[in-house]
């Protein structure tokens, strides 16, 4: 095997290493489960892809060359590898930048939300504060105890910034605190939806590919990213079983 073929196989498989690890922290922390399809992430990683897998080293297997100086060599790698980071840098911005922090259930609607959507000093639970290595949190908003702090909050909103109560996040708290049953009673109404023949078959192809039955997933609308849909949440353990990349309409 000649040098150049050695050099190129030695850049390809240090640049697939690199990338598998930025690909596991995007896709099992910052975007884990049905979240990739919900921010349709694949977007910016194709270009770091292109960049870092194909065309770094496709450009050290054809500009290697041991005839050419050691300097001018070592300029050249060191030119594509400073390619190769800025292409990672950018995605590692972009990818981390609009990650979700939050999943929000207000209503019997979901929302998420990057870091830089909310206030998350105004956090009053601080183990809920987003860190680089933590995936998505959800949360619901905690109701006003009494008529008083209910009209507290809508004059707040009035006159502050923050326009709806989704996005207070000093009302939020985990979902782990909120009663199973009252979060399965605000799912969407299938059986009542299920005169639109499209829905059929949306719920349909969900259950065929997860298993079970239509009873064993409670139906949520989501709202955010670069789409809005459908989360799908396991009755049995209230864990999220998946997304449906359509609105369930009548």
């Amino acid at each position: 095997m000649s040098v150049r073929l050695k050099a190129f196989g030695l850049h390809f498989f240090s640049s697939v290493l690199i990338i598998s690890m930025f690909l596991g922290m995007v896709f099992y922390i910052w975007f884990p489960g049905p979240f990739s399809e919900i921010y349709n992430t694949w977007d910016a990683i194709k270009i770091i892809v292109a960049v870092d897998v194909i065309l770094g080293p496709l450009c050290t297997l054809i500009i290697f060359d041991i005839r050419k100086k050691t300097k001018e060599l070592k300029l050249d790698m060191l030119a594509i590898v400073t390619l190769q980071l800025i292409a990672l840098g950018w995605g590692v911005h972009v990818t981390y930048s609009v990650r979700p922090v939050f999943i929000v259930f207000h209503q019997g609607d979901f929302f998420a939300f990057a870091e830089s959507d909310l206030r998350i000093p105004a956090l009053t639970d601080k183990s809920l504060t987003p860190a680089i290595w933590k995936a998505p949190r959800v949360v619901y908003v905690k109701p006003p105890k009494d008529g008083q702090e209910y009209r507290d909050i809508i004059l707040n909103q009035l006159v502050g910034d923050v326009h709806t109560v989704h996005y207070l996040t000093s009302r939020y708290l985990p979902i782990e605190n909120m009663n199973h049953e009252d979060v399965l009673k605000q799912a969407l109404k299938l059986d009542a939806k299920y005169r639109n023949p499209n829905i059929n078959t949306y719920v349909n192809n969900f259950v065929n590919e997860h298993g079970g039955a239509v009873a064993d997933y409670a139906f949520f609308p989501v709202k955010g990213g670069s789409s809005n849909g459908t989360l799908v949440l396991q009755r049995k353990t209230g864990a999220i079983a998946g997304y449906i990349n359509e609105v369930l309409e009548y």
